[in-house]
This record gives structure tokens, C-alpha cells and sequence, in this order.
């Protein structure tokens, strides 16, 4: 047998688990395992790993914020260098669509500022 069907063989009976399974909960409940979850070798777990907040998103008291940063060519034209918004939520479905709106109008007014416009 080859070194290549060695390896291979041993891969195949070693006990590592390499599953890993992106999952964000609910905030009103933990995190529990699935049937789709299970891992075909035996004494294997899968490990959920939360998800990350959107860039920008974070949370004051129990109200939703969204920052962002204004690009190096425009903090002197607007005169700061970061954005900062309440999303006015706390729920953080509402917070994430938010957000993206939010973003999407930040970016108008970066756009408008440097006298750029859309072609149509």
C-alpha cells in the first residue's frame, strides 16, 4: 500500500471530527442539537458556532445602534469621523433591517458628498 492510501485509511478510522455547523439562536432559547446535526461516526459532536453581528451593530442599554466609520476623504468635508445611528429596536431581526437600510443611506450621503451620482 502507498503512503497516499495509507493516509487515507487512517483518516477514514481516526476519531476526528471535523463538523462545525454556523448557528444563530434564538435569544429566547439555547441552542439544541438536530437529527441533521448528528455526525455519522460514532462518539463525534458537532459544534455550533454563533454567528457574528453585522458590521457596525451593537447595543446601548437595550436599544440597537448602528456606527459607522466616514472614509478619510470625507471627515473633513463632514466634519466627523464616525456615524452613529439608534435603530430604535431591540428586537435584532428588526435591528439587522434596519441596519442595512441605514448603511445603504449612509452610503447616499457619502456619494452625494463627493458630488457623485447615479447613471441612469
Amino acid at each position: 500500500m502507498d503512503a497516499t492510501q495509507e493516509f487515507a485509511r487512517k483518516r477514514r478510522n481516526s476519531l476526528r471530527c471535523d463538523t462545525a455547523l454556523s448557528y444563530a439562536a434564538p435569544a429566547e432559547s439555547p441552542p439544541s442539537p438536530s437529527k441533521s446535526a448528528v455526525s455519522a461516526r460514532p462518539r463525534c459532536r458537532t459544534s455550533l458556532s454563533p454567528k457574528r453581528r453585522p458590521t457596525g451593530l451593537w447595543i446601548r442599554g437595550a436599544v440597537w445602534q448602528f456606527q459607522t466609520r466616514v472614509p478619510a476623504d470625507l471627515q473633513e468635508v463632514l466634519g466627523r469621523t464616525r456615524i452613529n445611528r439608534s435603530l430604535r429596536t431591540s428586537n435584532y431581526p428588526d435591528a439587522i433591517r434596519a441596519a442595512h437600510r441605514l448603511a445603504f443611506e449612509i452610503e447616499g450621503l457619502f456619494d452625494a458628498a463627493r458630488g457623485w451620482t447615479l447613471a441612469t
